[in-house]
């Protein structure tokens, strides 16, 4: 079974984290480490997949695991979804890919809301951890 692992790009700083490229500071990154639970979500949401690439027919895609976020800030390591590198953080828009970041309006309206993608993976988990 794979394991969830939260990314950082940077050094800590406060409530966020330093960008080593730009020196900006990333905010609304947790840096709690997550409990028994959370790991075990993880790592279930790991074991899915891309929850995009899963709303497109394509069972299975190896991902990455995404915070969803409040205010600006990230709600908890339970309200976390699978997305794959494409469809995280590879900054694509075009007819085959949107990319989360930086297109959450475009992403939201091709693949649905993070709310309704956090209840697609939800039930597709559900029972398995």
């Amino acid at each position: 079974m794979g394991r969830a692992v939260v990314q950082g790009s940077g050094a800590r700083y406060g409530r966020g984290l330093v960008d080593r490229l730009s020196g900006s500071v990333v905010v609304g990154v947790s840096l709690s480490s997550p409990s028994k639970e959370e790991t075990r979500w993880m790592d279930a949401v790991v074991q899915l997949g891309c929850i995009a690439c899963r709303v497109m027919g394509v069972f299975g895609t190896p991902c990455e695991v995404h915070h969803l976020l409040k205010n600006g800030e990230r709600i908890d390591h339970l309200h976390t979804i699978g997305l794959c590198p494409s469809h995280h953080r590879s900054e694509i828009n075009n007819m085959h890919i949107v990319s989360r970041h930086p297109w959450r309006r475009e992403f939201e309206t091709r693949y649905g809301t993070e709310m309704q993608l956090l209840n697609l993976t939800r039930e597709k988990i559900n029972g398995k951890i």
